[in-house]
């Protein structure tokens, strides 16, 4: 029994497979967002609502190696840990959020390491938040 179906598998567009299989897409490099994101960080126009949707990105993209290397190159670290003193309520938590995420990055092996004086900083500034989930 021949129709028209072995015809048509044969004269099918070969790359058609590979085009539903491979699911590509752009994405701005983690250069230009670390960029973005410290600019967000250090811009004294930033409104509130602003800075919580940065750290809200920050701890999506710091989950990501290449990000979280170009965000401490770039002196990431250091803007953000200038924006949590100055910090309450919600973006607080955001922005703790945001650190916790590349602490954690830190142990999985990013090559960063944080000194004692950092870690008391933000402990400090966990503990303002009211009813502070502290965690070991």
């Amino acid at each position: 029994m021949t129709g028209d179906d072995p015809c048509r598998k044969r004269t099918r567009d070969p790359w058609a497979d590979l085009n539903r299989r491979l699911a590509l897409r752009l994405a701005p490099s983690p250069a230009i967002l670390a960029a973005t994101a410290i600019a967000s960080l250090s811009s004294p126009a930033t409104t509130p609502s602003a800075l919580k949707l940065t750290f809200f990105s920050l701890s999506k993209y710091l989950r990501e190696p290449a990000f979280t290397a170009e965000f401490l190159a770039l002196g990431g670290l250091r803007e953000l840990v200038l924006v949590i003193d100055a910090l309450e309520g919600n973006s607080l938590a955001y922005a703790l959020g945001a650190v916790q995420v590349l602490m954690e990055q830190s142990d999985a092996g990013s090559g960063s390491s944080f000194e004692a004086g950092f870690v008391r900083r933000v402990s400090r500034s966990a503990a303002r938040l009211p009813a502070a989930p502290l965690c070991c």
